[in-house]
């Protein structure tokens, strides 16, 4: 945030600014307008009077009969508004003689009573100094100015070329003794207090251009920078770069009436209601945050996400070094910070340079830990060092954890790897490599010229373009959008002294990579189904049959209705013996209600009571499509530990006893424990999924016939309801 300054506007309006075609008047308004304007957007911070001399009418603090007469205040100290700028497009021009230090002294009189010497004071003065000036308090007005620290800002109309008073300016005073005697005044002013000289050229240029908002840099830590438990380097972190974002609108009400004529703001009041009793208010308490696991909401409390949340304490820890290269730029995270030695320690300072000198001679990052505040969650960062004469510090940027990073496999863009159709060639590899060299920006830049394209000269477009919107439509609600000053918009568009010297090469690169238009193709007959009165549509009844294209009528064919009752009583709830694995998945698909722990159980009971009841094994087949599918569900839904459940207890019921074939036929098609691999549900880990089918596999064919398997008395033989007792 700026520091609070008081800013007060004397302004010439009088006979001689008037005179003519009243242009110095108007660019002088004008340049007003775009100060206040200025202070409304960036430095709300600011508070401004304003005080128009040379006018009709007198009204000031300080009262008529005061002896400074024809000098209107036009707004008290404070806050920039809109009131300031319509008063002065409703102004009248004036006809009085202007005496500008009549308004200078109500003017420092107005900062004096009413800021404190914690405030910045500054006067703006406007005037083209051509009327006579009463000067017998000038140096009573230089002593309160010099005393009270006020700077000064005089805009000249037709009268200065320089803008160091102090230096012995070349003003320009031609051959008016009235102007030459207020040129020495403003010498005299100069001398002893700081005078800022432009002209109104200048102040309309500078007033009416867009500008950064001024922000006050703010600490984002303060504390030590740990070498080692003994080592501490006290350090302060600001940011280096942050994003300017939109303004965010306020809602306000157009109806309700609001005071002084405001439109009062909206303000949200949100209640909650149950949707089993919608007219039973709940009590914003009693509600507590659920987070989806699988189709299942898992609550959880604010004291859950207390205990749960990572509390780390505040510190700045080196953990190691590494190469520079080791550090690839897409994996920087957010706006940099810079590091800088605490003021007040000139030990701090030279730890701070060596480190960084050390780091920029060596090529290398320091790795550290940081953690802003007491309980909040760590970053890892990278320390990079930042040298320039004078001036060592060091940058920290965020570094990705493994969980935030993501991989994306894309094509190799090597020659060999592309297929054929898409390899260029020398000459259109030649033509893209000119057309590069035409268009760099670097190409023709002199060593100590600015930047092409810097981001100081460069605002952004979206941002001005509003404020400038508002500016417009506060003064005139009914005006369309202003367009986009072209100024905002020159530095994101190509210059076109950049194309016109590349048009060669533009034209070699057009050349070489001909285009062709390839014409849109036809969407195909969409197909439309067309219910008709007539027997109720239900999945179990409805057949290819009974649909049609439009505009192919069959009159054999017997429409029917589809309803939202038929498709409801046709839901699947139950894993049956027809279509087991078709049911199964229609569960743990389905939208309306949470099915899973359901299906899963209900086909792994039907998987162990047809190898139970299998007859040799005529059932091994169908219950292997039934274990395949229910694995393939459980990794899809997270379910992997009920999966290796009962795959173990299927093993222990089958392995060495009755059914031994079912286990082989296992052993050979490979159905083994659902791995960590696969899932991150799973506790097996790759290795143990391999062990689990270990010195069992069979050389044979996927088919295990029934004589070949060893039948092995088993004393108490277990049923399906033992089996599925431990899943």
């Amino acid at each position: 945030m700026a520091s609070k300054t008081a800013v007060a506007i004397v302004v010439d309006v009088g006979a001689t600014m008037c005179e003519g075609d009243k242009s110095a008047v108007e660019g002088a308004l004008r340049a007003v307008e775009g100060m206040v304007k200025s202070h409304i957007l960036y430095s709300k911070q600011t508070t401004i009077t304003m005080l128009l001399v040379g006018t009709k009418e007198t009204r000031h603090h300080l009262g008529v009969g005061m002896g400074y007469e024809h000098v209107y205040e036009l707004c008290d100290l404070e806050k920039p508004s809109l009131k300031c700028i319509t008063g002065l497009r409703d102004l009248e021009a004036g006809s009085k003689r202007a005496d500008v230090l009549d308004g200078l002294i109500v003017a420092l009189d107005t900062m004096v009573s009413k800021t404190t010497p914690k405030n910045q004071r500054r006067v703006l003065l406007l005037s083209d100094f051509r009327s006579e000036l009463n000067q017998d308090d000038l140096h009573t007005v230089v002593d309160q100015l010099e005393k009270w620290s006020v700077s000064m800002d005089v805009v000249g109309v037709d009268l200065f070329e320089s803008r160091d008073l102090a230096d012995g300016a070349n003003l320009t005073g031609g051959k008016d003794p009235c102007r030459d005697s207020n040129v020495a005044m403003l010498r005299t002013i100069a001398s002893r207090i700081p005078v800022r000289v432009q002209s109104l050229r200048q102040a309309l240029r500078s007033f009416q251009q867009p500008r950064a908002k001024t922000v006050r840099q703010v600490t984002t830590f303060r504390g030590a920078l740990e070498i080692t438990p003994d080592l501490r380097i006290p350090v302060w972190a600001y940011l280096q770069v942050s994003e300017k974002k939109m303004e965010t609108p306020k809602k306000v009400s157009t109806v309700a009436p609001g005071a002084d004529g405001a439109l009062p703001a909206v303000r949200l009041e949100r209640s909650y209601v149950c949707l089993a009793n919608p007219d039973e208010e709940l009590e914003a308490d009693l509600l507590v945050k659920g987070y989806k696991y699988g189709k299942t909401f898992v609550p959880f409390s604010k004291a859950d996400e207390a205990a749960l949340k990572y509390a780390a304490p505040k510190c700045l820890k080196l953990i190691g070094f590494t190469r520079r290269s080791y550090i690839p730029r897409h994996h920087f995270m957010g706006g940099p910070e810079v590091l800088t030695p605490q003021p007040g320690y000139p030990e701090a300072g030279a730890a701070v340079a060596s480190l960084a000198t050390a780091l920029y001679e060596t090529d290398r990052a320091a790795i550290v830990r940081f953690v802003k505040r007491e309980g909040q969650a760590p970053k890892l960062g990278a320390l990079l060092p930042y040298i320039k004469p004078g001036h060592h510090t060091l940058h920290f940027v965020s570094l990705p954890f493994s969980d935030d990073l993501r991989e994306y496999p894309f094509d190799s863009l090597e020659l060999g790897a592309l297929r054929k159709r898409h390899r260029p060639n020398e000459h259109q590899l030649q033509a893209a490599e000119d057309l590069i060299h035409a268009l760099d920006l670097m190409r023709d830049r002199q060593e100590g010229d600015a930047e092409p394209i810097g981001s100081k000269q460069t605002f952004n477009p979206a941002l001005h373009h509003l404020y400038e919107t508002l500016h417009q439509r506060a003064l005139n609600p009914g005006c369309p959008i202003p367009p986009l000053d072209p100024a905002l918009a020159a530095p994101l568009r190509p210059a076109p002294a950049t194309f016109e010297r590349a048009a060669p090469e533009l034209e070699r690169f057009h050349d070489a990579f001909p285009t062709e238009f390839v014409a849109r193709r036809a969407a195909g007959q969409k197909r439309i189904f067309r219910p008709d009165d007539g027997e109720t549509v239900t999945l179990a009844n409805y057949t290819a049959s009974k649909k049609r294209r439009t505009g192919e009528p069959d009159e054999k064919v017997k429409e029917e209705k589809l309803t939202l009752t038929g498709l409801v009583e046709s839901k699947v709830t139950s894993v049956g013996g027809v279509n087991p694995v078709g049911d199964f998945r229609a569960m743990i698909e389905s939208q309306n209600e949470d099915l899973v722990l359901k299906a899963v159980e209900q086909l792994a009971e039907h998987v162990a009571r047809d190898v139970q009841a299998s007859i040799e094994d005529e059932l091994f087949g169908k219950s292997l499509l039934c274990l395949r599918a229910l694995r393939e569900g459980c990794v899809t839904l997270g379910e992997a530990p009920r999966f290796n459940a009962f795959l173990k207890q299927l093993r222990d019921s089958t392995k060495g006893k009755k059914k031994n074939g079912f286990w082989n036929m296992l052993v050979v098609e490979r159905v083994t424990l659902i791995s960590l691999r696969e899932s991150k549900s799973s506790v097996v880990t790759p290795d143990e999924a391999e062990q689990f089918l270990a010195g069992d596999a069979l050389p044979s064919s996927p088919k295990v016939e029934s004589d070949a398997t060893p039948m092995v008395q088993d004393d108490g033989d277990e049923d399906a309801d033992d089996l599925l007792g431990g899943l």
